[in-house]
């Protein structure tokens, strides 16, 4: 994806002028070729692949499982069973890497169970970074953040139940000493 699907939240102006759009698979597919080309021999020292930019977990799950696909005909990823890929499997390859990882927030991604976490993991999805920002939803809602500490513990246990690592990222200090 490119943009923010919701491009609402009161600390954010990465995506300020920019509009949202989810790629087509051909268009991915263009893309992962410009990025090899670009990127060239220093894919070697690369260890994952990220799918940026806003939030790739925000297409349907078909959507995202042709994405991934396509990130597998052009990329050599470990059996979804590995956990502790060694650096000599990937480093110094410019088609293997350990996994791919992207980031959600958990207002605008689609709705997943467990088993569309475990489908996405068999399709090599290993981390999943989740804006959480606070624990405190009179927080999130002055934040314009329109989800709830509940509805990112919900993400999270269905992202470890379907053996998905998880960073939680938290902003330190927002809201000042109103919410200190």
């Amino acid at each position: 994806t490119e943009g923010c699907g919701y491009n609402g939240c009161l600390f954010c102006d990465l995506y300020d002028g920019g509009r949202f759009h989810a790629k087509t698979t051909a268009e991915f597919k263009q893309h992962i070729r410009d990025a090899r080309q670009l990127a060239g021999a220093s894919l070697r020292a690369r260890r994952s692949i990220f799918l940026g930019e806003a939030n790739a977990l925000t297409l349907p799950q078909q959507a995202l499982v042709e994405m991934l696909r396509a990130v597998n005909e052009h990329f050599e990823l470990p059996p979804a069973e590995e956990r502790n890929v060694p650096a000599s499997w990937w480093f110094g390859s410019e088609r293997r890497f350990d996994g791919i990882a992207s980031f959600m927030d958990v207002f605008t991604a689609t709705p997943r169970s467990v088993p569309d976490f475990v489908e996405l993991r068999k399709l090599g999805l290993r981390r999943v970074y989740i804006g959480m920002e606070s624990g405190n939803n009179a927080l999130l809602k002055w934040l314009r953040k329109p989800a709830s500490a509940e509805a990112v513990i919900g993400y999270v246990r269905n992202l470890k139940e379907a053996d998905i690592a998880v960073g939680v990222i938290v902003l330190i200090g927002a809201g000042g000493q109103q919410f200190a």
